[in-house]
């Protein structure tokens, strides 16, 4: 499953009596060590466990989650997660790690003009990956004042109250602070992929369309949700897919141990 599809970070069965197998292998001795997981640590108290199974979910679809914290490296996570059942019964959750910053990278692969910046958010504070390319010691996924400061933008931490309403919004298209900024969402995915431009850069660049009178940003937010919904459509259905596989090669395994 994980070789099938260039975003998956990991793959983990978490069981309801505690068992852990991933793919990667879960480190659970560095991540204790690291404060990312405390030594008490049970798979039922991860947050989006709860949230698949089948009481909240009865759909028993994957269900999306943004997770602060609990990787190794500390930062925050997009995992989609679905019930893990054999013989009818609930017995754990299967959850698969997004690679957010790949996942931004597809998002604002073709975006233009150079100067436009791409950020892709979750929850108030967080930012899970941009369009800019990391220099050496530069961490662009985190709290949302750091990785303003580390992009080295003039002026765009003026932005950030705007930036932290835009993360609850479903949509935005406006201006501040010196920029033009558009936001865009799509029903179930907890993250939204935001783009900003220097106004003064924008009525360079975009002169000929206004006069034309085309609302250009507007639709350049109606763009990004079309991506974003076909993104998160694609996504489901080859997640369902190989978690329907793997969960029948997983119910064999446990008939087999129950015999």
């Amino acid at each position: 499953s994980a070789s099938l599809n260039p975003l998956v970070r990991s793959i983990t069965l978490y069981t309801t009596d505690g068992l852990v197998r991933s793919y990667p292998w879960f480190d659970f001795k560095s991540r204790i060590a690291s404060g990312a997981l405390k030594r008490s640590f049970s798979v039922t108290e991860l947050p989006f466990f709860a949230k698949a199974m089948p009481a909240r979910n009865l759909s028993k679809e994957g269900v999306w989650e943004v997770v602060n914290g609990e990787s190794q490296n500390g930062e925050t996570q997009l995992v989609c997660t679905a019930p893990f059942l054999a013989g009818g019964s609930f017995q754990g959750v299967i959850a698969t790690e997004v690679d957010a910053g790949k996942l931004a990278a597809q998002l604002f692969k073709n975006l233009e003009p150079r100067e436009a910046l791409g950020l892709l958010l979750a929850g108030t504070d967080r930012v899970l990956g941009t369009s800019r390319k990391p220099e050496s010691n530069v961490k662009l996924n985190g709290l949302l004042p750091a990785v303003l400061k580390d992009l080295r933008v003039s002026g765009l931490k003026g932005l950030e109250p705007l930036l932290r309403r835009l993360a609850n919004d479903e949509r935005f298209v406006g201006s501040q602070a010196g920029f033009l900024v558009a936001a865009s969402g799509a029903a179930g995915l907890p993250v939204k992929p935001v783009l900003v431009l220097p106004a003064a850069l924008a009525a360079g660049q975009y002169s000929s369309l206004r006069r034309a009178n085309l609302p250009v940003w507007l639709l350049i937010g109606a763009v990004l949700a079309c991506g974003v919904l076909l993104a998160d459509a694609w996504w489901i259905a080859e997640t369902r897919r190989n978690l329907a596989e793997s969960e029948r090669k997983l119910s064999e395994s446990f008939t087999a141990l129950s015999d």
